[in-house]
């Protein structure tokens, strides 16, 4: 009986991982990158507050990635909007400054 029991759990296990892996919801990317935005901001911009953030919510060219965007505030007053492409999956973390991006007006 105790077979049976050990052998449910790891198929049940297996499946979830298969479930995770392979059909990551909007949510799990989205998620991860907040939290990887946050910490990265944090490091590397701590004098400066963090008057909003968003990331998108799929990594949709499946690079490990998703864009996302932060504006925060110096002590000087001075305001900014960081681009930032973060981490979406649980086996890559960090983020990394996006590039290529075109900013339209003054």
């Amino acid at each position: 009986m105790k077979v049976k029991a050990l052998v449910g759990a790891v198929i049940a296990l297996v499946v979830a991982l298969i479930v995770l892996s392979a059909g990551k919801s909007y949510f799990f990317d989205q998620r991860n990158a907040e939290k990887e935005l946050r910490e990265y901001i944090a490091k590397m911009y701590a004098d400066k507050t963090v008057l909003g953030e968003d990331c998108v919510g799929r990594d949709t060219d499946n690079d490990g990635y998703v864009s996302c965007t932060a504006r925060v505030r110096g002590k000087d007053g001075h305001e900014e909007t960081l681009t930032l492409e973060c981490a979406a999956g649980f086996l890559n973390n960090g983020c990394k400054t996006r590039t290529g991006v075109i900013r339209m007006g003054s």
